[in-house]
């Protein structure tokens, strides 16, 4: 029952004739999609697209200073960026998903940059 209703609550959504999987664990907060919501909830699945699409999507949000967004809505792009518990929970995924997928490559260059943050 849980594993369907990750599935319906995961979909994608077409920007700018792109294709990008999005995930909403919680739907008090829909259409918005929450770091540490997506985190946990497809970190849980061994869905390897799902898992490398999102996990690329939210560091795609990276901004200078090296912190990842908190929040992206639909449409919209991000949305909100703080220096909280998202930039170290990307690091862990990031080391989840090349422990268990092998198809990550680390991104030091952006690494680094979240780690001086602290």
């Amino acid at each position: 029952m849980l594993y369907a209703n990750l599935n319906m609550l995961t979909w994608i959504h077409l920007r700018w004739m792109i294709f990008k999987p999005f995930n909403v664990p919680n739907m008090n907060y829909s259409p918005d999609m929450y770091n540490r919501d997506s985190f946990f909830s497809i970190v849980s699945t061994y869905n390897e697209e799902l898992n490398l699409n999102i996990w690329e999507q939210w560091g795609r949000t990276q901004t200078g200073a090296g912190g990842i967004a908190t929040i992206i809505t639909p449409y919209m792009g991000t949305v909100e960026v703080k220096g909280n518990e998202a930039t170290i929970e990307w690091l862990i995924w990031a080391m989840l998903n090349k422990r268990r997928f092998q198809a990550l490559h680390f991104p030091k260059r952006r690494s680094k940059k979240q780690l001086n943050m602290f």
